[in-house]
């Protein structure tokens, strides 16, 4: 096997992880955050407010909230793993000649303004041509996928905090929250 087959196949391995890890990641996160809505909205929506119902949002919010703790380091870990498998990818491009993340990269480079001399004096002066009228043609639309997953289970963990306080506010009566908030 040549190094260039072994180089192929290890991109090919490389895209095939990204794809499984943001395939596992929605779908966990998806299943996740809809038990979640469905636990909230249920324990929103009961009528029951006593000091036994209060444990029992705290037990349940205290749990959630650090399921959510340890959920959006596990897709934190996810999103840093791809991005070293994208980089990479790029080396692997570099080494061939191919260009599929390297234009992703460069032209998100380019549009945060965040390019290094030495990634861009790397590329001959036809490739930077090129490159400039692709971020012209196809303005860039940033990477939110893992933002996104990892903002997910801090609004959860936000909606727990004040699912509590709010029960809290039931049983204890804290005037300094605010009813029009809490009711």
């Amino acid at each position: 096997m040549s190094r260039e087959e072994i180089s192929l196949k290890e991109y090919e391995v490389c895209q095939q992880h990204n794809n499984t890890i943001g395939t596992q990641a929605w779908q966990a996160t998806s299943i996740f955050l809809l038990v979640n809505l469905g636990i909230v909205t249920f324990v929103f929506q009961r009528g029951t407010h006593n000091r036994d119902s209060f444990a029992l949002v705290l037990v349940i919010g205290i749990i959630f909230i650090l399921i959510s703790y340890f959920w959006r380091r596990w897709v934190k870990r996810r999103g840093f793993v791809t991005k070293i498998n994208y980089q990479r990818m790029r080396e692997i491009e570099e080494e061939l000649g191919l260009w599929k993340n390297r234009y992703v990269h460069l032209l998100r480079e380019l549009k945060n303004k965040q390019s290094s001399v030495s990634t861009l004096s790397s590329l001959s002066r036809k490739d930077m041509e090129h490159i400039k009228r692709l971020g012209e043609s196809y303005p860039y639309a940033g990477p939110g996928g893992f933002f996104i997953l990892r903002l997910i289970p801090m609004l959860i963990m936000i909606a727990w905090g004040l699912l509590i306080v709010r029960e809290a506010n039931f049983i204890f009566s804290f005037p300094w929250i605010g009813q029009w908030f809490l009711k």
